[in-house]
């Protein structure tokens, strides 16, 4: 019964930092986009705000809620990132950014920060369509709770159908080292979806 309750709380706890690191994103979101993505067993929400948006560079802030019933997983992230066109070759853009993350796994707890580098590719000549990527690393003196290490990467092909909405299939892989556990996959798995812009 004690452990019973402490798991409870624990979990009690966890979603409150979500919810907090979500709600500390929210005045940010006035314009920017949202995207929906989802497979058969996850589901995704996460806003996008730009900051700035010039011909050298832009720069963004993020916040998300993903949850896996699969893997018993539910997962919110804020974040910013920046990033810049790569002279000489049209469509290519290359940056980096930071993520602080707040999960649930099977009834252990993950807080983690990481810095991860990201890349967008949409050359004018395929007539919308791109592919994009990141990868974020959060090493164990960042990361806490019940987990020494996160580690996630993203990949995606997407056909831009307007400049206001997007069409895409993304594979999303997240790895943390569970303690007493080992590397354990809180999400991996392929979705599909969309992103509208406002």
């Amino acid at each position: 019964m004690q452990t019973m309750t402490i798991t409870i709380e624990k979990s009690r706890n966890i979603s409150l930092l979500t919810a907090i690191l979500l709600l500390l994103a929210t005045p940010c979101l006035a314009a920017g986009s949202v995207e929906i993505s989802f497979s058969d067993v996850t589901g995704l929400l996460s806003y996008e705000h730009t900051i700035t948006n010039a011909e050298d560079n832009n720069s963004k802030l993020n916040g998300r809620f993903m949850r896996n019933t699969e893997e018993n997983t539910s997962l919110g992230s804020v974040g910013f990132d920046v990033h810049a066109p790569i002279a000489g070759v049209d469509g290519l853009q290359l940056g980096g950014g930071v993520k602080v993350y707040a999960a649930t796994y099977q009834n252990q707890d993950i807080v983690s920060a990481a810095m991860g580098v990201l890349a967008d590719y949409f050359p004018p000549a395929l007539g919308g369509f791109g592919l994009s990527g990141d990868i974020y690393y959060g090493p164990k003196v960042f990361t806490g709770q019940d987990a020494d290490w996160l580690l996630e990467s993203n990949a995606r092909v997407a056909y831009r159908l307007s400049p206001f909405a997007e069409f895409f299939v993304a594979y999303n892989n997240i790895r943390a080292d569970m303690e007493h556990r080992g590397t354990r996959s809180l999400n991996e798995i392929g979705r599909i979806g969309m992103v509208f812009s406002f």
